[in-house]
């Protein structure tokens, strides 16, 4: 019995290795700032607890889970370029910053937003959302809305966040309750 035990905790530890291990690689142009989780939303401690992810995924049939470097994402994005994957279809968007949507003052705390779209798709619309505690994208392609949404929970010092598309939604009429 012992033996089992042991066996099995090796192979859960090699599982979480690996994720912790991609999660933390130094390499920008694969990863830039947003890791897809391979694990379980239940194998994240605190996400089953989290009234964001709740709300959100209340509306979905579908979604996948990501881990975001926050400083690493607003580097990329400072950049014009930010090459995104949501629920596995790739996305290159080119973005500018957008400061007309923020009334002076109307935040204590630095939020970057960024508009644009996404290169070689004629309209197509993207728009990235940034602060310290929070992102938020959507993506137009033609036919179809893809989205990114935080949750309140991090799994080793990055952001958890919820990928979907509107492929994944519950309601017909497109609107999503929270």
């Amino acid at each position: 019995m012992l033996k089992k035990t042991v066996i099995v905790l090796a192979f859960v530890t090699l599982l979480m290795a690996s994720t912790v291990l991609s999660m933390n690689s130094s390499n920008p142009q694969r990863h830039n700032g947003i890791y897809p989780l391979t694990v379980n939303s239940s194998g994240i401690p605190g996400l089953a607890s989290d009234r964001s992810f709740q709300a959100i995924k209340k509306g979905l049939k579908g979604y996948s889970l990501y881990a975001v470097d926050m400083e690493s994402l607003l580097t990329n994005a400072k950049t014009g370029s930010v090459p995104l994957e949501i629920r596995g279809k790739r996305f290159e968007l080119v973005l500018a910053p957008d400061t007309r949507t923020l009334a002076p003052g109307a935040t204590d705390r630095p939020i970057h937003i960024f508009r644009g779209s996404v290169k070689g798709v004629p309209g197509s619309m993207a728009t990235l959302v940034i602060s310290d505690r929070a992102v938020f994208a959507t993506v137009w392609i033609p036919g179809e809305w893809y989205y990114l949404r935080s949750t309140e929970t991090k799994l080793n010092g990055k952001l958890v966040v919820v990928g979907y598309s509107s492929r994944d939604g519950k309601h017909s009429d497109g609107i999503y309750h929270y």
